[in-house]
């Protein structure tokens, strides 16, 4: 099992190759509030005490809670790289648009569901 750390070096690096807005260091650090050397050193999981605050403002920077941000893969707040594209893109829609989409994807859920004989939820 990854530490904590481990998860968050992947995370981080995985978040700066998906994300074209925050794909280096320097954007990071500048839309987190967090110095360069300390993402640096998350992002190779370096032996570092990290502040929890540093790791929420880098967490926040990609639209992320600290939760999903440190919780591995299939754990309890722990998101798959897919869930949290998804993630970011539904975050970056206004109100309206967010209602549209869970209206749509809570649709096609329950579909899905009768579609298998099971009772919506």
């Amino acid at each position: 099992m990854k530490t904590t750390k481990e998860v968050m070096a992947d995370r981080l690096d995985y978040l700066m190759r998906v994300t074209p807005a925050l794909d280096n260091l320097e954007k990071v650090s500048k839309k987190s509030g967090v110095g360069k050397n300390t993402i640096r050193r998350i992002k190779i999981a370096d032996d570092v005490n990290v502040s929890i605050d540093n790791v929420e403002a880098i967490a926040k920077a990609f639209g992320l809670s600290l939760a999903e941000f440190v919780s591995p893969p299939g754990e309890a707040g722990g998101l798959s790289a897919a869930e949290i594209v998804l993630l970011q893109k539904f975050r970056e829609l206004d109100d309206k648009d967010q209602s549209e989409a869970s209206f749509f994807i809570s649709s096609k859920l329950a579909f899905a569901r009768m579609k298998k004989g099971l009772p919506p939820e």
